[in-house]
């Protein structure tokens, strides 16, 4: 007797538990509903879902743009073009052979695939020639202490220079995009007058 009351507590136990975990498991994948106050335009049209976006007013922070100016009115008379905000996947690959083994492939192409680097410095054929990282406050902070530890890893694996800006004048940028184009044994960048 005591058996059949201790199958049945764990028979109503284990249906309580599981009634729990669809009711949660539901829950997580019910898209949300939106509140009140929002626009209506945070709806798609044709299907009606819910879609929480809306388009960011720049590409490039405020200091990000600040650099960027910087750079293009250096580079403005050179053969160089400066990608902004490409992501490490799009100019860097894994070796890997997909096929031969799926799961090693994509545990290192996820270590690259979500991160981007700020400025990346292309000839005129768009091949990779230096990453310019603008580092401010964040980058003191413990995991992007290890992001940027790993990505200057990756970086010198592959043989591409990376430079980390935090203070710069233009006739600093000018001369450290020099001092790396001179040491790759690219062609330095041609300045009208030095500021």
């Amino acid at each position: 007797m005591e058996s059949v009351i201790i199958l049945a507590v764990i028979a109503l136990l284990t249906k309580t538990f599981i009634t729990s975990f669809i009711k949660k498991s539901r829950a997580r994948y019910k898209p949300a509903s939106a509140p009140v106050n929002e626009f209506k335009t945070a709806y798609d049209p044709n299907t009606g879902e819910y879609m929480p976006y809306q388009l960011n007013s720049s590409l490039l922070t405020s200091r990000e743009a600040e650099l960027f100016n910087v750079l293009r009115y250096v580079l403005r008379n050179s053969s160089y073009f400066i990608a902004v905000k490409p992501r490490i996947a799009d100019f860097i690959n894994v070796t890997l052979i997909k096929r031969h083994n799926p799961s090693l492939f994509y545990h290192y192409f996820n270590q690259i695939s979500a991160k981007h680097v700020d400025f990346l410095l292309c000839d005129e054929l768009m091949r990779p020639k230096l990453a310019i990282e603008l580092d401010d406050s964040t980058h003191e902070m413990d995991d992007r202490i290890k992001r940027d530890e790993f990505v200057n890893r990756l970086y010198k694996s592959v043989g591409l220079n990376v430079v980390h800006l935090n203070e710069y004048t233009e006739f600093s940028i000018k001369n450290l995009l020099n001092e790396y184009l001179i040491n790759s044994n690219l062609s330095p960048v041609q300045f009208d007058n030095v500021v």
